[in-house]
């Protein structure tokens, strides 16, 4: 009987000793996994982009000077192209100028030789945040894992938010 114990005992031993040893297994295999995906989080998504470069394409403006932006006419965006030209539209008015952006880590940027139509419109509240949005900005930070775009004032403060807007076949053509 003593033996019969005695057996049943080392068996549960061993049996605890190898649950203990899968429990480990899972516990580090978990570990490493959560390791793997903070990394991926942390490094995958970094602003480590040229800017210069990154900011090339069509973008909606989604906030300016600190207002959610209304359409007027047309959902407001601006597009900048690779020869340094900048052409947008505020809601109501046109836009179209010249742009420069650093490629180094400062990401400065830079409108010059503005011009915009003057058309009537519904309101002028989002307009006037565009214009001054684009005045104020001095800095570009994007973010490629949402596709989003922000300028900066002198200050740091954010004073335009961007989304990039998908390439469409018909846009590709123009």
């Amino acid at each position: 009987n003593k033996s019969k114990q005695h057996h049943f005992i080392k068996s549960k031993q061993r049996h605890f000793t190898k649950l203990k040893q899968q429990n480990n297994l899972i516990m580090k295999n978990t570990l490493l996994t959560i390791c793997i995906c903070v990394s991926a989080i942390f490094t995958g998504c970094k602003n480590q982009v040229d800017v210069s470069k990154a900011i090339i394409g069509d973008w909606t403006i989604v906030e300016a000077d600190g207002i959610a932006v209304e359409t007027g006419f047309e959902t407001p965006s601006i597009s900048f192209k690779e020869d340094g030209n900048v052409y947008g539209n505020t809601s109501i008015n046109k836009f179209f100028g010249s742009y420069t952006v650093a490629s180094d880590k400062s990401s400065t940027i830079s409108f010059g030789n503005m011009g915009m139509t003057k058309m009537a419109g519904p309101t002028f509240e989002t307009e006037n945040a565009v214009t001054a949005g684009l005045g104020k900005a001095s800095k570009v930070k994007i973010d490629n894992c949402c596709s989003c775009m922000e300028f900066l004032d002198a200050e740091g403060n954010v004073v335009m938010k961007l989304e990039k807007k998908e390439a469409t076949p018909e846009a590709d053509e123009k």
